[in-house]
């Protein structure tokens, strides 16, 4: 018997995703419930499921009143979406999942959502399991930018797949006395501190700086799948990143380095060091993500680990209640004057 399913239940939910070969860290209850924290939304678990086949879509739920966009337009309880988890997510498959299965789980979550007044999903592929393809029928997808990864199958092809650009960074590093060490989280709140730094001199927008619940909640629940690289200087931690893994690769997740010591080589020797842990966990890559947009600094950046380790990435949406969409729209573009329309948008009313 074919069951569709919401779950929300930890150990349900970490259950479910055993059977899904592709599941990885960014499917997770504990990294879900991390963005819960940080004000993403309430995570839901969608399967669909029978014996030798299954669909499951990990997602957040947001009450839209609560984006602050509507002022007293809307109520609360009026309006929802959903989306994919911060990073990269989206569908999962087990087993034949062939077009009338695909359609079938789609008619149920469109179902649902009209039940539960969910305007629309917002989607963030994941380029390491190209699942942006799997619904490409039901879900409007657009191709966003490339992502990097790094080849870990062994040491000799990690540092020959670098630039020679990168490789003398990291050689810079060390000549310098630059030492890396790590811990699981033990010295999250060094990280903190550096990150923030970071994040005020990029100038990126308030909701890329994360409180001190949203760390303490990765060291206490997610220490296991979680290695966080220091950078030391003359006793001084002047650089840090977090990495998260699963067993299907590592990820880079958050880093910052201190100003003073920026052109030091420290981001190169650090995604080096990580590449070499990854290599001796046996994971076969490092997925560095992308820049902020297609080609900036930070895309050259990563690019200079593995020029030949691209990947597309994929956003898309799904909008269940056309009619609530274009109503939000066009409150946002009467009563809100920093609005533009002209946004290329999925989800324009939050634009």
């Amino acid at each position: 018997m074919i069951e569709f399913k919401v779950i929300r239940e930890k150990e349900k939910w970490n259950n479910v995703l055993e059977k899904y070969p592709k599941a990885g860290i960014y499917d997770g209850y504990d990294y879900l419930y991390s963005f819960l924290l940080h004000g993403d939304g309430i995570p839901l678990l969608f399967c669909y499921e029978e014996e030798s086949r299954g669909i499951c879509l990990p997602v957040h739920l947001s009450d839209i009143k609560d984006s602050g966009l509507f002022m007293n337009h809307i109520t609360q309880g009026e309006y929802y979406d959903m989306s994919t988890p911060y990073g990269y997510g989206g569908p999962l498959c087990f087993g034949p999942c062939d077009d009338e299965f695909k359609s079938a789980f789609i008619e149920n979550l469109r179902d649902y959502c009209n039940r539960n007044k969910i305007v629309t999903l917002f989607f963030r592929f994941n380029p390491m399991t190209d699942n942006a393809l799997l619904f490409n029928e039901n879900i409007e997808t657009v191709r966003l930018k490339n992502t990097v990864f790094m080849d870990t199958s062994n040491e000799e092809t990690i540092f020959k797949n670098m630039a020679p650009k990168t490789r003398n960074m990291v050689r810079k590093a060390r000549k310098n006395g630059v030492n890396i060490i790590s811990d699981c989280g033990e010295k999250i709140m060094e990280f903190k501190k550096i990150y923030d730094e970071t994040m005020t001199r990029v100038g990126v927008d308030e909701y890329y700086f994360f409180e001190e619940k949203y760390y303490d909640y990765l060291k206490d629940n997610m220490s296991k799948n979680m290695i966080i690289l220091y950078a030391v200087y003359e006793g001084l931690i002047v650089g840090a990143s977090i990495f998260l893994y699963d067993k299907n690769g590592m990820h880079y997740h958050l880093s910052g380095t201190m100003t003073k010591y920026r052109n030091m080589g420290i981001n190169d020797y650090i995604l080096y060091s990580a590449a070499l842990i990854a290599y001796k966990k046996g994971l076969k890559t490092l997925h560095l993500g992308g820049g902020s947009g297609a080609y900036d600094s930070l895309f050259s950046f990563k690019k200079h680990f593995n020029e030949n380790g691209l990947r597309d990435f994929y956003i898309g949406r799904m909008i269940f209640d056309k009619e609530a969409f274009d109503k939000l729209v066009n409150i946002r573009i009467a009563y809100d004057k920093e609005f533009d329309k002209e946004k290329s948008f999925l989800i324009k009313y939050r634009g």
